[in-house]
């Protein structure tokens, strides 16, 4: 027992430095664990879902509406979360793996482009001019009236300045 103690008498320091450097290891992976961003995705993901997505789907829906595109039951859906950012991506209701870039035509590709973006101009608190050039391409004479009389409505908020060469359109 008097050897041991004598040997420990030699090494204290060291044995000393070894469990303070333990202990700031522990200290730094409890750190670690702290830095997880999981844990804020998912908090992010709850309030997107419960403040921004809900509004913001019905408001998608709304405009969809409003520009008549009744050929496609387009949807706004969360993709993924990544450190405390959601995605959200538009996807065909009715068809789980379907995606509106295959199926849906030029056409209605600009009816969900503008109906996304005036869901999202919605959202904000702005009243910034809106510049659109030739919004009306690739649409039947059916959409382009819904589009004008959207953007005629959408113009009691904000200017709106549209360049086309649609004659009809004009009118």
């Amino acid at each position: 027992e008097l050897e041991a103690r004598e040997w420990l008498s030699r090494v204290q320091a060291e044995v000393l430095n070894q469990i303070e450097w333990y202990r700031i290891v522990g200290e730094l992976e409890g750190c670690k664990k702290d830095l997880n961003t999981a844990a804020i995705t998912t908090k992010s993901s709850e309030l997107t879902e419960t403040f921004v997505t809900t509004a913001y789907r019905q408001r998608f829906q709304e405009e969809a509406r409003k520009l008549g595109l009744t050929t496609l039951d387009v949807v706004v859906d969360a993709i993924q979360g990544k450190k405390g950012v959601t995605h959200f991506g538009l996807r065909l209701s009715k068809a789980a793996n379907g995606k509106v870039a295959e199926i849906a035509s030029e056409g209605e590709h600009r009816c969900v482009a503008l109906a996304a973006f005036l869901a999202d101009l919605s959202q904000s608190s702005h009243q910034s001019a809106l510049v659109f050039d030739d919004p009306v391409s690739s649409l039947d004479h059916w959409h382009r009236q819904k589009i004008a009389d959207r953007l005629v409505e959408e113009a009691r908020n904000r200017q709106v300045i549209v360049f086309t060469h649609e004659a009809p359109f004009l009118t």
